[in-house]
């Protein structure tokens, strides 16, 4: 039986799949985190671990390659370092890449498109005959907007103007003071300034759930979120020219379970690319594997 391994590697977890002829699972494997920024040994330690646990009992003789998506890849030489390594140590065919990558293979099963992600950042990433184009994905500091960490961001904001302008406490500010454990809007600044990115991001939830119940400042957050994330997806399509027949695949919850995102992200995109089709299929980014080299098990 001839296979392919697939490797997604990021921030928390590293998950090592097995996948046959037909693209079926036939072996797992998770382990630790596999961004190799944080501590290059230990991440590449967790890669070799991931997929000797899912090859074991199988004959690397019929593996026709290894295809990771691996976080932090684009600095420096890792990705030499990375592909020369695992090449060496398994004998096989290695290709390692941006984990963003392998995620559209996955959600757009190889094929030509865009796959926006919004997660505590986000990035829009256009892939055509092989070229590569992106759009966002500047970090915080810079953009990430319509990001988890965006939308708690502009909720903190909307606050901080009510209180400048002498205004009473909304709801929204309210239910985020009482989840910081604070009475007062000047209290959050030691949190904003102090605190991670992904635990800012947090706050989405509640920002969702004052929309449900008609708050026009969480309405108008999450509007503008699913329009700036459409911006990035245009942006990112055009670079390459792909315009027609635009295939887009979503991922993250923000984007695919907020209706107050996705609807107004669905519109936006379509008024630029009217046949554009969406996908938001929860597939294992692993499964870009077996896309990317499906050519290679067939022969």
């Amino acid at each position: 039986m001839k296979f392919i391994i697939g490797v997604d590697a990021g921030g928390t977890k590293t998950e090592a799949v097995v996948y046959d002829e037909q693209g079926n699972v036939v072996k797992q494997a998770i382990t630790g985190f596999g961004n190799l920024l944080v501590h290059f040994d230990e991440a590449m330690s967790n890669l070799t671990k991931a997929i000797d646990t899912c090859t074991e009992g199988l004959s690397m003789a019929d593996c026709a390659g290894i295809y990771l998506g691996v976080a932090g890849i684009e600095s420096g030489n890792l990705r030499q370092i990375v592909d020369e390594t695992l090449s060496a140590k398994y004998g096989v065919y290695v290709e390692s890449m941006n984990d963003a990558f392998i995620a559209h293979a996955a959600l757009l099963q190889g094929d030509n498109g865009v796959l926006t992600i919004a997660g505590t950042g986000s990035i829009a990433l256009a892939m055509k005959d092989g070229v590569a184009a992106t759009a966002g994905g500047w970090g915080h500091l810079l953009g990430d907007e319509g990001s988890g960490y965006w939308i708690s961001v502009a909720a903190f904001k909307a606050m901080i103007a009510d209180e400048d302008e002498g205004k009473p406490v909304s709801s929204l500010s309210k239910k985020i003071l009482d989840e910081l454990g604070v009475s007062k809007v000047g209290d959050i600044i030691g949190f904003i300034y102090n605190e991670p990115k992904a635990s800012i991001a947090k706050f989405v939830p509640i920002v969702v759930e004052e929309a449900k119940l008609g708050n026009e400042i969480a309405i108008r957050v999450l509007t503008q979120a699913g329009e700036d994330l459409a911006h990035t997806t245009i942006q990112a399509a055009r670079k390459l020219g792909v315009t027609t027949n635009v295939k887009i695949g979503l991922r993250g919850g923000i984007l695919t379970n907020v209706s107050f995102v996705n609807e107004p992200f669905m519109t936006s995109v379509k008024e630029a690319f009217n046949d554009a089709t969406f996908v938001s299929e929860d597939v294992s980014s692993t499964k870009g594997a077996y896309y990317l080299g499906k050519e290679k098990i067939m022969n």
